[in-house]
């Protein structure tokens, strides 16, 4: 009763408590068992790889904010660079047309049910193409951006892709 055994690498140290309560003036360092545990636990998470995982989440976190940042910049960019306005430009055409270039230049349009408008893609009233009427002005401009980047592709019939057969 009263002892404490240490067993470390094959070796057994036995400390007898009361003996060593008896002698602690004498010999200071036999204090130091009670913070083995402390030690060990702190060697331990040295020595002990951290796993991959976690060493990449700890140690990268900081890179990628910074990656996040430099992203979310030049998300940014090209979001004040594609900035449609809200509000319509109005220009005004100072033009005259006679009768003669008005039936010239613009194709004939039929009549269109209530929901539907007509928009052009080309200058001076070419390429018309037909559109909802109920979209908002800002939809409107950023559907005829994308309409006039592909305009080439409209009026397109299957038989003028290579390697269609339209019979088939």
């Amino acid at each position: 009763m009263g002892e404490l055994m240490l067993r470390t690498h094959g070796e057994q140290i036995m400390f007898n408590v009361f003996e060593t309560m008896k002698r602690h003036d004498e010999d200071p360092e036999c204090h130091r068992v009670d913070i083995v545990e402390e030690v060990v636990e702190d060697v331990f998470v040295e020595e002990t790889p951290t796993p991959p995982l976690e060493r990449v989440i700890v140690n990268s976190i900081d890179d990628l904010e910074e990656e996040w940042e430099k992203e979310i910049e030049i998300c940014l960019r090209q979001l004040e660079s594609s900035r449609v306005d809200e509000e319509p430009k109005v220009e005004p055409k100072l033009k005259v047309e006679t009768q003669e270039e008005v039936k010239s230049s613009a194709p004939e349009l039929k009549v269109l049910p209530s929901h539907l408008k007509y928009v052009f893609l080309g200058e001076d009233d070419s390429s018309p193409a037909i559109i909802s009427n109920s979209l908002t002005f800002l939809q409107e401009e950023k559907l005829l951006r994308v309409l006039r980047v592909n305009k080439e592709a409209l009026g397109w019939k299957i038989s003028d892709l290579k390697g269609i057969s339209p019979t088939f």
